[in-house]
């Protein structure tokens, strides 16, 4: 196992069961059944951001998923929950982002729902996820040490200990050890292109 707090891991899973929640791992869902946000809003908020002199990470981040999206398709879900009634992508809404900029339909999704919820839900084909061994198995595949992050209740420790806002009962994330997809370093590229000037700024997505 790549997991390197699989223990935890089985804990989480535990509690789902006895709150009867359930996931289940939806295939080929249509990328604007799941975000109705505008893609080109938030690439060119965030390179405006970097050019500003701001934080460059999320920028990076999008650069990154372009250049591995576009040479193939996402090798791991989006994570949906249910927050205020719907349906809720976190994370996943950069991976979101670049697909509709590269003209990509679809994406799977692991959906983590009420069990007496599940009737609102209809983005396509799944199946429902048995055990800890078969959620992992995407993560697994990549090769590279990874933990995961799960929320539970409102209120939840693993917000509070990551000073984050609490989106979603029940979500989870995770944290590679290294950032396997990305190509090259930031500051290597930096430094290597920080003279140009393109005639649109949305070329430094793709310089």
């Amino acid at each position: 196992m790549q997991c390197t707090n699989l223990n935890d891991v089985k804990v989480w899973w535990q509690v789902l069961s006895k709150k009867d929640i359930v996931i289940r791992r939806y295939t080929g869902v249509d990328v604007c059944q799941l975000d109705r946000v505008d893609h080109m809003t938030i690439l060119k908020d965030n390179l405006e951001e970097w050019l500003a002199g701001k934080d460059h990470v999320t920028f990076w981040h999008l650069k990154q998923l372009i250049i591995n999206l576009r040479q193939g398709d996402t090798e791991i879900p989006v994570v949906a929950t249910r927050l205020n009634d719907s349906l809720f992508v976190d994370p996943g809404g950069s991976r979101i982002t670049v697909l509709k900029y590269l003209g990509k339909k679809t994406v799977d999704v692991d959906v983590v729902y009420p069990q007496d919820c599940l009737q609102e839900l209809d983005p396509g084909e799944y199946k429902t996820i048995q055990d800890v061994e078969e959620l992992l198995e995407p993560y697994e595949k990549m090769g590279v040490n990874y933990s995961m992050e799960m929320c539970y209740d409102a209120d939840c420790v693993t917000c509070k200990n990551n000073n984050v806002i609490h989106n979603g009962a029940f979500r989870y994330s995770v944290t590679w050890d290294r950032p396997w997809f990305y190509v090259t370093d930031y500051r290597d590229w930096h430094e290597k292109n920080k003279h140009r000037k393109p005639g649109d700024i949305m070329d430094w997505y793709t310089i």
